[in-house]
């Protein structure tokens, strides 16, 4: 025999059965000299009936605040998410820096050779007389 039986998680802001209550709330409103000639039962119920609305009154309060904390869950995730793809987006540029790096080291190195390429062929374009000048340089 069990003595200790499994009690049920029960969640405090789970709306569950209230639909029908929190779309079509509808209240009695009664003036002073009408809750005077109520009977004693009268007046118990509609003490309870007031109890029931404050009850639905708050939770109507906590589902907005639900509401709004989920809608305020939602754009964090979102923007998280965001973030983590402009996170993997720089890691692949810097996969990629390494071989950048050689390619810039490879493009000074032609850039000098062309230089070089460049004086020659001033050179080879000049006059064979300017040639011979140039090649006796005063001292």
């Amino acid at each position: 025999m069990n003595t200790n039986p499994e009690k049920k998680y029960v969640d405090p802001v789970d709306l569950e059965g209230l639909e029908d209550l929190l779309d079509a709330a509808h209240v009695k409103v009664m003036t002073r000299t009408q809750e005077t000639n109520l009977s004693e039962d009268s007046a118990v119920t509609y003490f309870e009936n007031r109890s029931v609305l404050e009850l639905l009154g708050r939770v109507q309060e906590v589902h907005a605040l639900l509401t709004e904390t989920n809608t305020r869950l939602l754009g964090a995730y979102e923007r998280m998410r965001q973030m983590e793809r402009l996170v993997d987006h720089q890691e692949k540029r810097l996969e990629l820096l390494p071989a950048l790096e050689k390619q810039a080291v490879r493009a000074t190195e032609l850039q000098v050779l062309f230089d070089e390429a460049l004086v020659e062929l001033e050179r080879l374009r000049k006059p064979w007389w300017q040639q011979i000048s140039s090649r006796r340089k005063p001292r």
